[in-house]
C-alpha cells in the first residue's frame, strides 16, 4: 500500500502512520527519490566536467599555435604577410638563414596541389610547404575532434581568422586570394573535416556569395557545412554531441519499450527480487567498465579521481541502495 493512501487512512486513525507498514512504505519512497536525486546531480556534475575537459583540451591544443616552430611559422606568415620572418630553427641550416621576406611566387608555387621542380630544388619553397601541410593537418585534427564532441566550436573561435586567410588571403598580391591555398587543400583533404570547417567560415563571411558554387565542396560536389556554422545556427547543435550517446539512448528506450509492453503480460511480482537484482548489477557493471575503459584509454596522464566520477559512482550505488531497500521488502 502506498505511503499516499496510508496517510489518507491516518486522517480516519492517527495510529496507523505509526504503523510498520506505513513507515516502510515512506523509507522506501524516500529511498527512491534521494537516489533519483543523487542521480540527477550525477549527472548534473558530469555534464559540467565534460565541458570543463573540452575547453582544457581546446587550450591545449591552441597552444601547439605558439609551441610549434612550424605551425607558428605558417600562422605568422598569414598574419604578417610581407614582413621578415624568424626561420624554425631545425629548417635554418636548410635555408642558410634565420630570417627570410615573403616571396609570394615562392609561397605560391609551394602550395600548387603537385610538387614542382621548382619547389623540389628550392629550400625556401619547401619550407612553406612542409609549414602548410603541418597546419593542413593540425586543421584537420581540430575538426575531426570537434565534429566527434571533443570539443567546441565556441572555443575555437581564434582559429576562424586562420581558416578566413586560408580561404581568403590579404597578402596575395598580384593572385587571386582562394588561388593561393584551396586548390591544395581541396586535393589533398577531400570531403574532410578541414574542407568543412573553411566551407563553414567562407559561408559564414559571406564571401563569393554570387557565385553559384562554392570552391570549397566535398566528394559530393556540394558545398560543405561545417559545426561552426551548426552550432551557431541552433541552440540545440549537435556538433558536442557524439552520435554514441544518441544510439545508447534509443537503445536503452527500445528496451525500456519492450518492458513496458511485457508488463501487461507478465506480473512484476512472478519475476525473482534476485533476477531484478542481477540484472541490474550486470548493468551498473557494464557501464562503470565501459565507461571507465575509456576514459583510461583517451585521457590525459592524471591520477586525480575527478569529483564528478565520484557524484556519478556515488549515484549508481545509491540507486543499487534503493532497488535493494525495494527488493528486501518484497
Amino acid at each position: 500500500m502506498s505511503p499516499v493512501v496510508l496517510l489518507l487512512i491516518s486522517e480516519i486513525n492517527p495510529y496507523a502512520a505509526l504503523s510498520p507498514e506505513w513507515l516502510s512504505a515512506l523509507a522506501e519512497t524516500l529511498t527512491a527519490v534521494v537516489a533519483i536525486a543523487a542521480g540527477c546531480v550525477a549527472w548534473k556534475e558530469y555534464s559540467e566536467k565534460r565541458r570543463r575537459d573540452q575547453v582544457e583540451l581546446a587550450q591545449r591544443l591552441m597552444d601547439n599555435l605558439s609551441t610549434d616552430e612550424l605551425l607558428r611559422f605558417a600562422v605568422t606568415r598569414l598574419d604578417w604577410g610581407v614582413a621578415i620572418l624568424p626561420v624554425p630553427s631545425n629548417w635554418r641550416a636548410v635555408i642558410g638563414t634565420e630570417s627570410i621576406e615573403l616571396n609570394a611566387q615562392d609561397l605560391y608555387d609551394a602550395m600548387r596541389p603537385a610538387l614542382t621542380d621548382e619547389t623540389r630544388k628550392n629550400p625556401t619553397r619547401l619550407l612553406y610547404r612542409n609549414a602548410y601541410v603541418e597546419l593542413f593537418s593540425f586543421l584537420e585534427r581540430l575538426g575531426n575532434l570537434l565534429e566527434a564532441g571533443a570539443i567546441h566550436a565556441d572555443d575555437l573561435k581564434p582559429m576562424e581568422w586562420i581558416l578566413d586567410q586560408l580561404a581568403n588571403w590579404r597578402y596575395a598580391i598580384s593572385y587571386k586570394p582562394e588561388d593561393f591555398f584551396l586548390p591544395a587543400i581541396n586535393e589533398w583533404y577531400p570531403g574532410s573535416s578541414l574542407v568543412r570547417l573553411l566551407g563553414a567560415v567562407e559561408n559564414r563571411t559571406g564571401r563569393r556569395k554570387d557565385e553559384p558554387n562554392s570552391s570549397l565542396k566535398g566528394r559530393s560536389g556540394e558545398p560543405e557545412v561545417s559545426p561552426f556554422i551548426r552550432s551557431r545556427r541552433s541552440k540545440r547543435s549537435m556538433s558536442d554531441r557524439p552520435k554514441g550517446s544518441g544510439y545508447f539512448s534509443a537503445a536503452f528506450g527500445v528496451l525500456f519499450f519492450a518492458a513496458f509492453l511485457a508488463s501487461f503480460c507478465v506480473s512484476i511480482k512472478a519475476i525473482p527480487p534476485v533476477w531484478i537484482l542481477r540484472t541490474w548489477l550486470f548493468f551498473v557493471a557494464g557501464i562503470l567498465i565501459g565507461w571507465g575503459g575509456n576514459r583510461v584509454r583517451t585521457g590525459r596522464a592524471d591520477n586525480t579521481v575527478g569529483q564528478s566520477t565520484i557524484n556519478f559512482v556515488i549515484g549508481l550505488v545509491a540507486a543499487t541502495m534503493a532497488l535493494l531497500s525495494l527488493l528486501s521488502g518484497k
